[in-house]
């Protein structure tokens, strides 16, 4: 839900019945934004700008369109398992959309032991940018990706490791006064289709 002032309220996950039915409780009257997230469906967004008691909200699901692959190690050409396929921009009718490389609803796929993944909730007329991720990697991204591709071949290399050392007053690294541990950000800028793209780490 979205108040006054640009106030957003948090989100709220809930899972729909074998009827495809939701109810949802305690609404106010206040614009509610959508997102429908079904395994081999287009991701849907819809807004509705008020709501009043008892009123029925029909989102419209459609079958996705989609995009399968493999992901390499770059060196030995061998499977990556569990490497996760994010779903970063998409342009097509109405307005271009970006999305996080940390917000879970846009993991679209992860690689199975063999390293090949499906990606089926896509909308067809759309173009993509998609980035691959995987632990002790590095990351990846795949610009103008259309859907109904069968035979995208992503390389992941090391990941690239930094250090380094931090100086000055460290109390204010401390997450709370009674915490004794150290934390810092860092903050990854990736240019996604000419937009600023930030991926932003908390690390102990």
């Amino acid at each position: 839900w979205r108040g006054g002032l640009g106030t957003t309220f948090p989100s709220l996950e809930t899972t729909a019945d074998s009827q495809g039915q939701i109810t949802l409780f305690h609404c106010g009257n206040l614009p509610l934004e959508v997102t429908l997230d079904a395994p081999g469906y287009e991701i849907v967004q819809e807004r509705c700008e008020s709501l009043s008691p008892g009123q029925v909200l029909r989102v419209a699901a459609h079958r996705g369109a989609p995009v399968a692959g493999v992901v390499l190690d770059q060196k030995t050409a061998k499977p990556i398992a569990d490497a996760a396929v994010h779903l970063l921009y998409q342009a097509g009718p109405g307005n271009p959309e970006s999305f996080s490389w940390v917000d879970p609803r846009y993991v679209l796929a992860t690689t199975d032991s063999s390293g090949h993944f499906l990606a089926n909730r896509l909308r067809r007329g759309f173009r993509y940018s998609i980035g691959v991720t995987a632990p002790g990697r590095e990351s990846v991204l795949l610009q103008q990706v259309l859907p109904d591709r069968s035979n995208l071949v992503v390389r992941l290399g090391p990941e690239l490791v930094i250090h380094g050392r931090i100086t000055g007053d460290l109390d204010l690294l401390r997450a709370s006064p009674s915490d004794p541990r150290l934390y810092i950000r860092s903050t990854v800028n990736n240019s996604v289709n000419g937009q600023d793209q930030f991926r932003s780490e908390l690390h102990e």
